[in-house]
């Protein structure tokens, strides 16, 4: 017998909201690196029309709810975080 949720897709997640595409692509190789599925959403509306400020120019890191934990951890132990924690 098959459960509910089974072969339905997965419901994704915004996990973090970024102003700044270069950074958006490096936590999603690094996300995708460690098997974690990565959506970048409304990352097209800032590139079309050329906005790097506002509410336009937010990008979305979106996961799958069943990857948020392992997501969340890897972006705390990432290289960068800990070098900026160390410095202040």
């Amino acid at each position: 017998m098959k459960s509910k949720n089974e072969g339905e897709a997965p419901k994704w997640e915004t996990i973090l909201v970024l102003h700044d595409p270069v950074q958006a692509e490096i936590l999603k190789g690094m996300l995708e690196a460690n098997g974690v599925q990565v959506l970048l959403s409304k990352e097209g509306a800032a590139k079309a029309l050329g906005l790097s400020v506002g509410a336009m120019s937010e990008i979305e890191l979106r996961v799958p709810s069943n990857q948020i934990e392992l997501a969340q951890q890897l972006m705390r132990n990432r290289p960068e975080e800990n070098d900026q924690r160390g410095q202040g």
